[in-house]
């Protein structure tokens, strides 16, 4: 979440060249991307930081998404940058590939 002294640019800078290789690497045997999303916002902005598989993108049991808010960030010149780890799927998941 970028504050609104911010661009969205600033939060892509960060989160894709710097930090996405990093976590894979701490999790091992990560292959697939790293989801992202990122929005302008003040305190109190949510976001909805999606989740998938470290295995495969396309795992219909593991799309899901974390919803996050911080009270007191990020004022206007911070970003904020969050990591949302899960360890399997939904639980009662019935969607099936077709």
């Amino acid at each position: 979440i970028v504050g609104v002294d911010g661009e969205i640019e600033h939060a892509a800078a960060l989160i894709h060249p710097r930090f996405g290789a990093p976590v894979r690497g701490a999790l091992g045997d990560a292959t697939e991307i790293i989801p992202s999303t990122k929005k302008m916002g003040g305190p109190g902005a949510t976001l909805a930081v999606p989740l998938t598989s470290k295995h495969s993108i396309w795992e219909f049991d593991h799309m899901d998404a974390a919803e996050i808010c911080l009270p007191d960030a990020p004022h206007a010149g911070e970003i904020v940058v969050i990591l949302a780890l899960g360890i399997g799927g939904r639980p009662l998941k019935r969607i099936k590939p077709d």
